[in-house]
């Protein structure tokens, strides 16, 4: 990283602008350069400059959002700009700040910050955003900054005279090494949590409780024994179910039947009832179809009488044309009028302004411009006259500022007897209050180890007396568990009754078999029953259906003889439609025939066309052809419906037959299998309370055998957990003895400490009186002794008041009097502009009168108007008369338009009307010869004929609904039909069960075997949760094994590293990464002073520890302590050390250019010679070296530098003239 440029504005005692490029003449050819000036000039503020632009905060001066300590005194504004190259990339990050309105008193803004390339494009403009970004580029923060591009004042020797501690945490700080430390924790830490993790495991694992071998095979026996008897009582559920659902469905069917066949008679009554409605709807449809001619007649009526209207309104509208055309031919001539007279006017103002006017104005816009000028003069002056009563005021309340301030340090001077000698002691006083202080820290830490002691003791003492209460505790639990588990023992004997538990199971094995039987003989019975009441039933189904299937064939004989007829309908109608189209093509040729003319096929020549029939009868022929091809295909389709109901009827008498021959086979078997079962005198009531009887006793079998599983799993239980608690015992009995043998260790610690506490209190005496006294010689005011020796704050604010009033005692002097001067300066000045001011107010006010009276004239002649306003006005006058004029004139015209327009109107309606009156009388004739066809005589019969449309649509809907409801009815009785003649077939697959006497009796039955099954689901479903369970345990411990397994496995590697590097401080590797650090720092120093001096070397101590010795090449490579060095070498070692501390912090980043800040200021001529030859030979590695010092010598030396002038009683430093921005 290269520092290329710096501009900065109002830092500190640098007031103003100012710029330094560090690539330009003289700093171009120069490695080196010296910044110098007196002490306080600003030296450092160069390098606070670099840090404000670069971090937004400096090594020495508090700067935030809230606190600027760093602008200049009596300023606005400050800022800092700074271009860096980074592996041959510009970049130019800035910093500013300012008040309100750029005001001294303002109140702080926040803060403007950018990061950007040199080309102007901008990386960052947000402060957080821009400190990563350049954290990012230069691979410096802000710490790393400071200790790798500028070695602050007294930083030289810090890391060479450092002990090994602040030399350890050094090292963190500067190079990042405390990572290490937590790696080496967090190593620690992760070893520790993966042991305890995998004990945790081992302890879970060895608590699982698994069930032996031969409980587990008996436990699948009695599974698989289950599984069996509820495979077989499913299969008799499902069959007793099968046939008690075809018995209520058959019920089902035969109400569904009889409920169909009572609203289909129901339809067909009602179909009758409303057969009057039927016919009076029929008569309103015949006299709607002449309803058209109808509507004809009384719309040429309507035709005819609108054009009569028409007629009557054109013919006013005529007259009001012809009047409106005389009033606009008025209008024209006084338009005329009115234009010639408003261009008159408007001439006559014309003249009037040119002579009198427009002259008046001129001399108005003179005296306004001369007006405008005085104002300016006027203000001019008493900005002025206002900006020095400002400036006086200004001088005054610094002066008195001053002299109060005076007074106020006078009263801090008066307070020590030789404030220069109190300053030179400082140091020596403040050593020897650390001394006091490190003294009280020891004598503290002392007295609160002594504490921790006696508390560990007093925790020691009572822990090993919970811990003796808890072994009682657990003595007492050993012997009740032990008394639990005979009670367990003694249950489990009495239990089995001196059998074997495998015994046991036999029986009740023996048990389950008998009731398989019982069952098996129970279901037998039942279908017996079953298939003789489906026998019965099958016979009276199959006699339903034969009566059906010749009702049937009845049916199928009248839908024949129906359709035949209505055939023969369907070509009468055809015929008549085609003599009608014959009559309608002869009627064309009729009406073609001229008066006179003989006609093509009789030759007559009289035409008597009034005796043609009309030929609108072919749309009611087509219609009722229509219906009829409809009714016959619904006839066909019903006739269709019959055969297949015929077929499917002859189909399951055919089906039925077979279901019948195996339902007798099957009774035979049963009869065969059981001969019990056609005994008159067999009773299933005794069979079904014998199997009840047998089902109760197998329950009571398993609930013993559920409970001697739970007693023995209880038994287990209690000797794992007797197990436990000895173990427990024995380790309770050894942690006793551990808390005694600490009891006796910490009370020797007591003694020790009482006796470290005396020495303590002995050195913190004699050091505190010293102190005091030396303090009380120089005091003037006493009472700054009263915290003396504990506290030096006070001392050390009463200095620092001290040394701060003499030099503003100074300061405010020289503010006092140079307020004097400028304040009788400002006075003369005040004097001459009160004069000039006086002449410009007389000026002004003689040019504002003499415009007054221009205006007032001006005004009255032309009443309040300008002449453009005149002008203006008389001019859109005249626009406005041309207007009206030529808008009268269009109206005109339009209206001549407008009465021709009318005249031909009224022409076209006199033909319309004739050719109206015409059509009337053609379609009153023929609306009349449609009402003889319609065998009516008036218009008002035929109203009386026609339904309204409501009542029209309401006949309509009755008897659609009644021909659907019996349609539909109809329907859903032959569906049904079909519904108990498949339901009757499905009697054939239902199982063979013994038929009872009743669906009650079926009903009982399945009730009984459905509990039977619900006992045999709960038995299995425990069998199943206890199976569950142990696998569950099985699986987890499997698991758990595996998991532990591979716990161990991952563990070996952290096991291995936490040996080498893991702690529970840290410090393990920490240690390690601090050597190999300070290594690698003594290599690069050593490096450095082979450039700088050849005689010495560094080295670090043996061992892990970082003490550092010096070998002397000139005196046989021997080593010395660093304390031996005297000054000009500790400082070539320190500069060496320094350099190389910062080549380590800029690990990402070359560093060329660095600042050396006071570092040359207690060497003597000797020393610093050797001190600016070596920066010589540092300057030959390439680096731009800039050196702050006061040190003549020094900047004798450095023939390029750049000087910070000190301004006496001012506060203000600058630079050479040639470096303002």
């Amino acid at each position: 990283m290269k520092i290329c440029s710096l501009r900065f504005e109002n830092l500190n005692s640098l007031k103003g602008k100012w710029f330094i490029d560090f690539e330009v003449e003289p700093f171009k050819d120069t490695g080196i350069f010296a910044i110098t000036g007196p002490t306080g000039a600003g030296k450092s503020t160069l390098l606070d400059a670099i840090c404000l632009a670069l971090y937004h905060q400096t090594p020495r001066v508090n700067v935030s959002q809230s606190a600027n300590d760093v602008m200049t005194r009596h300023t606005g504004y400050c800022s800092a700009e700074v271009v860096f190259e980074v592996k041959g990339k510009r970049y130019v990050s800035s910093w500013e700040q300012k008040r309100a309105r750029n005001k001294a008193d303002g109140n702080l803004q926040p803060i403007q910050c950018s990061l950007s390339l040199d080309d102007g494009r901008v990386l960052a403009d947000k402060v957080a955003q821009k400190q990563t970004q350049i954290a990012d580029i230069t691979g410096l923060d802000f710490a790393r900054f400071t200790r790798s591009m500028m070695l602050a004042q007294g930083g030289f020797a810090a890391f060479l005279n450092a002990k090994t501690d602040e030399r350890a945490e050094l090292l963190e700080e500067l190079t990042g090494t405390e990572v290490y430390a937590d790696i080496s924790r967090r190593v620690f830490e992760k070893h520790r949590e993966q042991k305890a993790h995998i004990k945790q495991l081992e302890a879970v694992q060895a608590s699982h409780k698994l069930m032996d071998e031969d409980a587990w095979q008996s436990l699948q026996a009695q599974k698989s024994s289950a599984q069996q008897r509820q495979q077989v009582l499913e299969r008799n559920v499902q069959a007793v179910q099968s046939v008690f659902d075809w018995h209520q469905q058959s019920e089902r069917l035969a109400q569904k039947l009889t409920l169909q066949q009572h609203q289909a008679e129901q339809a067909s009554e009602h179909l009758v009832a409303i057969e009057p409605d039927n016919q009076r709807l029929q008569r309103s449809i015949e006299a709607q179809r002449i309803e058209p001619e109808y509507r004809q007649w009384q719309s040429a009526q309507q035709t005819l009488q609108a054009l009569q209207q028409q007629e009557t309104a054109l013919q006013q509208e005529g007259s009001d044309a012809a009047e409106q055309m005389t009033n606009i031919e008025a209008q024209v001539s006084q338009a005329d009028t009115a234009l010639n007279q408003q261009k008159a006017q408007q001439h006559a103002f014309e003249q009037e302004a040119v002579d009198k006017w427009l002259p008046l104005e001129e001399q108005m816009a003179t005296l306004g411009h001369r007006i405008s000028e005085a104002n300016t003069r006027l203000e001019a002056s008493q900005t002025a006259q206002a900006q020095l009563a400002h400036d006086q005021q200004r001088f005054e309340l610094q002066k008195a500022q001053a002299e109060t301030e005076r007074l106020d340090h006078e009263a801090a001077l008066a307070r020590w007897k030789d404030g220069a000698k109190a300053l030179s002691l400082r140091e020596k006083w403040q050593l020897q209050s650390q001394t006091l202080v490190s003294l009280e820290r020891q004598q503290r830490e002392l007295d609160h180890a002594t504490q921790q002691v006696q508390l560990q003791h007093s925790k020691a003492a009572a822990q090993l007396q919970l811990e003796s209460e808890a072994l009682s505790q657990l003595q007492e639990r050993k012997l009740d568990f032990e008394q639990q588990l005979a009670t367990k023992q003694a249950e489990l004997e009495r239990l089995v009754q001196g059998k074997s538990y495998q015994a046991w199971l036999d029986e009740l094995e023996s048990l389950s078999e008998q009731q398989v039987q019982q069952q098996g003989q129970l279901q037998a019975a039942e279908r017996y029953q079953q298939l003789l009441s489906s026998k019965a039933s099958h016979l009276a189904q199959q006699a339903e259906w034969q009566a059906r299937l010749q009702q049937l064939a009845t049916d199928k004989s009248g839908m024949e003889q129906s359709l035949q007829c209505l055939v023969q309908q369907i070509e009468d109608i055809q015929q008549r439609i085609s003599l009608q189209q014959r009559i309608a093509i002869l009627e064309q040729e009729r009406q073609q025939l001229e008066a006179g003319c003989p006609c093509p096929l009789c030759g007559a020549k009289e035409h008597d066309l009034g005796l043609v029939e009309s030929v609108e009868q072919d749309q009611e022929l087509t219609q009722r052809l229509n219906a009829c091809i409809a009714e016959q295909g619904q006839r066909q389709q019903a006739l269709q419906a019959n055969l297949q109901d015929m077929a499917q009827i002859t189909g399951r008498l055919e089906a039925m037959q077979p279901n019948l021959n195996a339902n007798d086979a099957e009774i035979v078997a049963l009869a065969e299998r059981y001969p019990a079962l056609a005994q008159a005198d067999f009773d299933i009531e005794h069979c079904q309370q014998a199997l009840l009887a047998l089902n109760h006793k197998i329950e009571h079998y398993k609930q013993a055998n559920r409970y001697y599983q739970d007693i023995e799993e209880q038994r287990r239980t209690l000797s794992e957990q007797l197990s436990q608690l000895a173990q427990t015992l024995h380790k309770k009995e050894a942690l006793c003895q551990q808390i005694a043998q600490q009891l006796q260790q910490m009370a020797q610690k007591l003694l020790d400490h009482e006796a470290q506490a005396g020495q303590l209190v002995t050195e913190q005496k004699s050091v505190s009186e010293t102190l005091v006294q030396s303090i009380a010689e120089l005091v003037a005011d006493q009472t700054l002794l009263a915290n003396v020796p504990q506290d030096l704050s006070v001392i050390e604010q009463a200095l620092n008041a001290w040394h701060a009033a003499q030099q503003q005692t100074q300061k405010l002097e020289q503010t006092i009097s140079e307020c004097s001067w400028h304040l009788a300066q400002l006075s003369e000045k005040a004097h001459g502009l009160t004069v000039q001011l006086e002449s410009e107010q007389a000026q002004h006010h003689q040019l504002t009168r003499q415009l007054n009276e221009l205006q007032q004239a001006y005004q009255a002649g032309l009443k309040g108007e300008t002449v453009q306003q005149c002008r203006q006005r008389l001019s859109q006058a005249t626009e406005q008369a041309r207007q009206d004029k030529e808008a009268i004139l269009a109206r005109h015209s339009e209206h001549k338009l407008v009465m021709a327009q009318l005249h031909t109107r009224l022409e076209q309606l006199a033909l319309q009307l004739k050719q109206a009156q015409q059509a009337l009388e053609s379609m009153q004739d023929g609306w009349r010869n449609a009402l003889l066809l319609q065998g009516l005589a008036s218009v008002e019969d035929w109203q009386a004929v026609l339904l309204s449309q409501a009542e029209q649509s309401r006949l309509e809907q009755q008897k659609q609904a009644a021909e659907h409801a019996l349609q539909q009815s109809q329907t859903l009785v032959t569906q049904t039909k079909a519904d108990v003649a498949a339901h009757q077939e499905a009697y054939a697959q239902l199982p063979d069960i013994e038929a009872f006497a009743n669906r009650q009796e079926l009903a009982d039955r399945l009730t009984n075997l459905k509990e039977n099954q619900q006992a045999l689901l709960l038995e299995l479903g425990q069998i199943a949760e206890r199976m569950a369970a142990e696998q569950s345990k099985r699986e987890a411990n499997e698991a758990m094994l595996r998991q532990i397994a591979e716990q161990k496995a991952a563990f070996e590697w952290l096991d291995d590293l936490n040996g080498l590097i893991g702690s529970a401080d840290g410090a393990r590797f920490r240690r390690y990464a601090q050597s190999v650090t300070l290594d690698h720092l003594v290599w690069l120093a050593n490096r450095h002073l082979d450039t700088l001096h050849g005689r010495y070397q560094l080295q670090r101590q043996r061992g892990e520890g970082l003490f550092l010795e010096v070998i002397d090449r000139w005196q046989g490579d021997i080593t010395r302590d660093t304390k031996t060095l005297s000054g000009g070498e500790s400082f070539l070692v320190s500069l060496a050390l320094a350099v190389s501390l910062s080549e380590l912090v800029s690990h990402k980043t070359s560093i060329d250019s660095l600042f050396l800040d006071e570092g040359f200021g207690t060497l003597d001529s000797e020393t610093l010679d050797v001190a600016l030859d070596a920066l010589d030979r540092l300057n030959s590695s390439g680096k731009t070296i800039g050196v702050i010092s006061h040190v003549e010598a020094l900047k004798e030396r450095i023939p390029v530098q750049l000087q910070v002038s000190k301004h006496a009683g001012l506060g203000v430093s600058t630079l050479a003239s040639a470096f303002r921005g």
